[in-house]
């Protein structure tokens, strides 16, 4: 079960466990809705504003409001994991919506039970029953995918989906490394063609990524080279961090053998085996494999990285203004409990959270008002007038030198919903993360339940505790 301090609604059904789960959370990750309430009730509704899903037994039926028969939109993060099921009629699917035609409906289900979730509030997503139901195929399982990922569907207009995807395109690097200057690390670019930003989109669908078209290889192959050049020429063969304009491939570690190695052995050197002190240790491992030193390890990330997919596909579909590159950024240790997200409204610096956090970091309390008062400061004296004339509100993620001398710019976000709000709600608390006043956050304790908030394919790895023998 999951429990936060906010206002909690029950979820619960005979014969089955309960689950209580706050609506702050279901309203910041609803994918923990769908894969902990899902996999615990057969008997489930969802509603979003007039748009009903219900789960009854093994069957997904799809209902609308009785005084609402138009087309049915979707929200985004509900569409990876249905979007299967909307093949039945003649379904008209657009960019901004996915469009159903309703069908006699079944004979009557045995009465549902109780709605599971009650509203809690006037605002945000949901939870109730209903009677009018549609037909719809069973929804495939998944694995849960990362949904920090650019906004791709339930957009009204054509011309939203083309403003939002450019406010994400203006975040890109490439728009504020330079204005920043010391005060983020040495960075160099690789130019990406269309062409190139097309084999990374291809790539990623493909099963077998050594047995990818003679072409595409040699894209990865002239990729790979020019990234070890830069190493060698610009970095001195230093140790490098690389990405694209827009994120990293920080996904992609858990596709690969080494993570498991070094996450066993950070929990080894541990004498602590908790469940906090296994994230912590995976932290400390995802961290390490965004440490480059071969071109080809980059390339073999970029291969397996959703991001990097959904990225290129995002800058694709604003051909007139693609300008994407690799980029390789001085390597810099940092620990994962030193790294920091704000939020910057108008030129104020609003909110403060600790970036990685799931996992409860000791330290911080004991530093937090030494954190509060110099990244302030930093960004008072050091960053905010460097932007102020370009940017007026962005997500800024800060970073200490492991040593704590120094302080870092590590990238800049869009000011959006899709961008993570680490502690903060950008469903409850945006007048907060807009208007202030300044509030930080840290975890103060060890969040029971964090780890169920994770990625499906990093939470199987936290059940080794580095007791036994690696396979």
């Amino acid at each position: 079960s999951v429990q936060n301090d906010e206002k909690s609604s029950c979820c619960e059904h005979q014969g089955c466990c309960r689950a209580r789960l706050s609506f702050q959370t279901l309203c910041d990750s609803p994918r923990l809705l769908l894969e902990m309430c899902l996999r615990r009730h057969k008997h489930l509704t969802l509603r979003h504003g007039n748009r009903w899903l219900l789960r009854h037994g093994n069957r997904w039926l799809h209902s609308l409001h009785p005084h609402n028969t138009n087309n049915l939109s979707f929200p985004s993060w509900l569409l990876p994991s249905v979007q299967e099921t909307f093949k039945q009629t003649t379904p008209t699917t657009t960019a901004a919506n996915t469009a159903m035609t309703a069908v006699p409906p079944p004979p009557p289900p045995a009465p549902a039970p109780a709605p599971l979730l009650q509203q809690a509030q006037t605002t945000g997503d949901t939870v109730q029953s209903h009677s009018h139901l549609l037909r719809l195929k069973p929804v495939p399982k998944e694995k849960l995918r990362d949904f920090s990922a650019p906004k791709m569907s339930g957009f009204a207009t054509e011309a939203d989906v083309s403003r939002y995807q450019n406010v994400v395109l203006d975040a890109n690097i490439e728009h504020w490394v330079k204005l920043l200057g010391p005060t983020t690390f040495r960075t160099e670019f690789l130019p990406l063609t269309k062409e190139d930003a097309r084999v990374f989109e291809a790539a990623y669908h493909a099963e077998d990524k050594a047995a990818l078209p003679a072409e595409a290889q040699a894209v990865v192959t002239r990729l790979a080279a020019a990234i070890d050049d830069v190493i060698e020429t610009k970095f001195g063969g230093s140790p490098v961090f690389v990405k694209t304009s827009s994120r990293s491939a920080k996904d992609a570690a858990v596709a690969q053998r080494r993570l498991r190695t070094l996450y066993r052995q950070y929990i080894g050197e541990s004498p602590d085996k908790s469940v906090n002190a296994r994230i912590i240790a995976l932290l400390k491992a995802g961290t390490e494999m965004l440490c480059v030193r071969r071109g080809v390890d980059a390339m073999e990330a970029f291969l397996h990285s959703e991001r990097i997919m959904q990225d290129m596909k995002l800058a694709l579909m604003q051909e007139q203004r693609f300008h994407e590159n690799l980029v390789v950024r001085e390597w810099v240790p940092m620990d994962v409990d030193m790294e920091f997200r704000g939020f910057v409204a108008n030129g104020a610096l609003n909110a403060l959270s600790q970036y990685n956090h799931l996992a409860f970091f000791p330290r911080l309390a004991e530093l937090s008002g030494s954190i509060v008062a110099r990244v302030r400061e930093f960004f008072a004296t050091e960053v905010r007038h460097r932007l102020c004339d370009h940017f007026g509100s962005y997500v800024i993620d800060f970073g200490f030198s492991v040593d704590m001398e120094q302080i870092f710019v590590i990238e800049l976000n869009p000011f959006l919903e899709t961008t993570d709000g680490a502690m903060f709600s950008w469903n409850n608390e945006r007048e907060l993360l807009e208007h202030g006043p300044f509030e930080f956050r840290f975890r103060e304790k060890v969040a029971h339940g964090a780890a169920a908030l994770m990625q499906s394919d990093w939470r199987d790895l936290l059940a080794d505790d580095g007791s036994q023998e690696s396979e």
